[in-house]
């Protein structure tokens, strides 16, 4: 089954089905809005009944994110992992390389998002211009995922083995005294 809106399978089928699949596509697409960083809204964070965090399921790009450091980490643990000056004045740099590249694409996506929200409040739809918006709109979110990843490997590459392996030590007992205990 083929949900590519430009494939001749896609677009043998009725308007009808195309017009539910073009609206699940335009779910999906607004779906990751304000997530950008892949981060879940603060009310979804706990369990309700028990207002306690909820354990985040190590899947998809979670299972990927484990193997890189944000810079707020790095910072966070340089004294720990004994970042040189070198390695800080490396990292700073690279900040402000992606803050220059990011800062106008997510204003970008934004304006992108918007305008695709526009499009939907319609009462009928123009299928064509809804399709052309959300691959604008995910080509965008795509990009901007693809510098932050740049930012993490470029990161990652500062930190020495030994380096690594000590944030990911003090993660790992950070999570293990953070874990409910029964």
């Amino acid at each position: 089954m083929n949900f590519c809106p430009s494939h001749p399978a896609f677009l043998r089928r009725p308007f009808k089905a195309r017009t539910g699949l073009a609206l699940a596509l335009l779910v999906c697409a607004l779906a990751p809005l304000g997530t950008l960083e892949g981060q879940m809204p603060r009310d979804r964070m706990r369990n309700r009944a028990t207002d306690q965090p909820r354990a985040k399921a190590r899947t998809g790009m979670d299972a990927i994110q484990r193997h890189f450091f944000s810079p707020r980490v790095v910072m966070h643990l340089r004294r720990e992992i004994s970042l040189t000056e070198e390695q800080r004045k490396a990292l700073i740099a690279e900040l402000q390389s992606a803050q220059s590249d990011l800062v106008p694409l997510e204003f970008e996506a934004q304006e992108a998002q918007e305008a695709l929200s526009r499009l939907a409040r319609e009462n009928r739809l123009d299928e064509e211009s809804v399709l052309h918006q959300a691959h604008r709109v995910m080509d965008l979110e795509a990009e901007v995922r693809a510098r932050h990843l740049v930012l993490l490997v470029r990161i990652k590459n500062l930190l020495t083995p030994e380096q690594q392996r000590r944030i990911q030590e003090i993660q790992r007992r950070q999570r293990a005294n953070r874990a409910p205990q029964h």
